[in-house]
């Protein structure tokens, strides 16, 4: 007779599909804050207004798309919440800006001002947390005359 019984080999199964089960829904606990995210678009209003960014990388904890619902464009600058899709989290980025130029053509469109903004990530939560606090945030954006703001042309939200 077989020295395991067939409700010891059910128990571990169990037991093994229980740690898989636990490891993969674990979230971001397990990789906390190392990881990067980027966006390739971003469509909004300021000096003072709601910003959604889509096109990012690092689905699992961005849910591809976030909204904020205030940047604060300026030379001070300040901080802003992005809430990611699906529920994944949030992250908070405090950007500085430089001022803005005057209105050009290329690379933003006739008449709007182009400005660069950098800063850290400074708190995430939920999936999200797996983006690095401390870690550098870098966008160039164009803004038209009504304040209608977008990420330059061929550039990235970068956090």
């Amino acid at each position: 007779m077989n020295k395991y019984s067939a409700l010891t080999v059910r128990t571990i199964v169990a037991l093994l599909i229980a740690g898989v089960a636990t490891a993969a829904f674990a979230g971001p606990a397990a990789a906390a804050g190392t990881g990067r995210a980027s966006c390739g678009h971003a469509n909004g209003t300021g000096p003072s207004g709601t910003v959604t960014f889509s096109g990012c990388t690092n689905f699992p904890h961005t849910g591809g798309s976030g909204t904020t619902p205030e940047i604060t464009l300026g030379e001070s600058g300040g901080e802003s919440t992005i809430e990611w899709a699906a529920g994944r989290g949030t992250t908070t980025i405090s950007v500085t800006w430089a001022p803005p130029s005057k209105p050009h053509g290329a690379p933003c469109p006739t008449g709007a001002f182009e400005s660069d903004g950098t800063g850290t990530v400074t708190a995430d939560t939920g999936f999200a947390s797996s983006i690095a606090i401390g870690g550098t945030v870098m966008l160039k954006v164009c803004i038209s005359s009504s304040f209608g703001l977008t990420l330059e042309p061929n550039t990235r939200f970068k956090f």
